[in-house]
């Protein structure tokens, strides 16, 4: 066995630990949002970012702050382009939707 095949057996091994591990602590969810909205903040550009603030995510919907009625419409208007773009950046069809659930407090 080579010395790249020792060390990719050794990060499946490693990899499935920390899977059984975080679901054995019932943190799946919890992760798989914090992947979430990674994606969000690497796939949108600054001036959404300002805008419209990542709340959550479960059931492959995004939910959303957004810092006014016109960004809450902006985000209605655009979720089929942006929808793509958090998925690619995530590297998978996880997110189904974008929700915008309220506007951003003390703005």
């Amino acid at each position: 066995m080579s010395k790249q095949e020792k060390r990719e057996r050794a990060l499946k091994q490693i990899s499935e630990i920390l899977r059984r591990t975080i679901s054995s602590l019932g943190l799946e969810e919890g992760v798989r949002e914090e992947e979430v909205r990674r994606a969000w903040e690497k796939s949108m550009p600054a001036v959404w970012r300002a805008n419209v603030r990542f709340l959550s995510f479960k059931g492959g919907v995004v939910r959303v702050s957004c810092s006014s009625s016109t960004w809450a419409q902006e985000l209605r208007i655009n979720r089929k382009e942006l929808i793509p773009r958090v998925n690619a950046a995530l590297g998978e069809d996880a997110v189904q939707d974008l929700k915008a659930a309220g506007l951003t407090k003390g703005k």
